[in-house]
């Protein structure tokens, strides 16, 4: 430490110290420039050079993390917990299993996925997503749906309810901004897939 600031007082002692006699060393004199002292300044004495001993590098501690940024090629280590939005994937309960693929509505593709009793829905529209879980009767699907910007009630997340065709191929739904405020008819047509019942 003591020599770090032995240093940057040698620094700024340097700086200060106006420049004597440029007239004297072949420099001309430029507006602006003071004039050359008159009488003799004292001689700048030096501090002795100070030596720099190399001490043992810190360890380098790895994480997965850092380590996958540094090597590309290993994947980095799986979130403990899902994130958010998302659901953890478990058998689909079979009532709730045949919402499970991707339907054409006209808020455009829209995939549903299911985990247990719940169904998670993703759909191009303003980045939208949905969640919903099979009704009490086991007879339709009913949840949220979020939107940009936001995601929040009333204009960006609302309620939703889905109900399916006999044969499974048709998703008949109703949307709401808010909690029960105006909302719409959001109907679908299964997209070929092996998903249908």
């Amino acid at each position: 430490m003591k020599k770090k600031v032995a240093l940057i007082c040698l620094v700024c002692l340097a700086l200060a110290i106006p420049i004597a006699g440029y007239a004297e060393q072949g420099f001309e004199k430029k507006e602006g420039m003071p004039a050359s002292p008159t009488t003799a300044q004292p001689p700048i004495t030096t501090m002795p050079k100070a030596t720099v001993t190399p001490t043992a590098a810190a360890p380098i501690v790895t994480t997965p993390v850092a380590t996958a940024i540094a090597n590309p090629t290993v994947e980095p280590p799986a979130r403990a917990t899902p994130f958010p939005g998302t659901v953890t994937v478990n058998e689909a309960d079979p009532e709730a299993a045949r919402y499970q693929g991707t339907w054409d509505t006209p808020y455009g593709l829209l995939t549903l996925t299911a985990s247990g009793k719940h169904v998670h829905g993703e759909y191009a529209y303003a980045n939208g997503t949905m969640e919903m879980a099979l009704s009490a009767d086991g007879k339709s699907m009913v949840g949220k749906w979020y939107e940009e910007p936001t995601r929040l009630p009333p204009r960006d997340s609302g309620k939703i309810a889905f109900t399916l065709s006999d044969d499974g191929n048709i998703l008949h739904g109703k949307w709401w901004y808010g909690e029960n405020e105006y909302g719409d008819i959001w109907d679908g047509a299964r997209v070929n897939d092996a998903s249908a019942s």
